[in-house]
């Protein structure tokens, strides 16, 4: 079992202002209380390819970037009309 990622971290605030870039929106973060307690809340994660490059050579073919970009473009004509 893998569990892939870019291994960079990202803040909520920059996914969000990624996603408004590529939707062409300006839509503000909604803070709500995390119903989850802080002692079993995982606050800082950042999964990496490196397991799976190791062991069968595999590398990511786009950046999460891009991969934002192909993830909303189905939504983006909806945005614009």
């Amino acid at each position: 079992m893998y569990n892939l990622g870019t291994g960079e971290s990202y803040d909520f605030n920059t996914l969000v202002e990624m996603l408004n870039d590529v939707l062409g929106t300006d839509i503000e973060a909604e803070y709500i209380k995390n119903p989850i307690p802080d002692s079993m809340y995982v606050h800082d994660t950042c999964a990496d390819y490196s397991k799976m490059k190791a062991e069968t050579g595999w590398e990511p073919q786009i950046s999460f970037e891009e991969g934002i970009e192909q993830v909303c473009a189905q939504y983006v004509s909806t945005v614009e009309s």
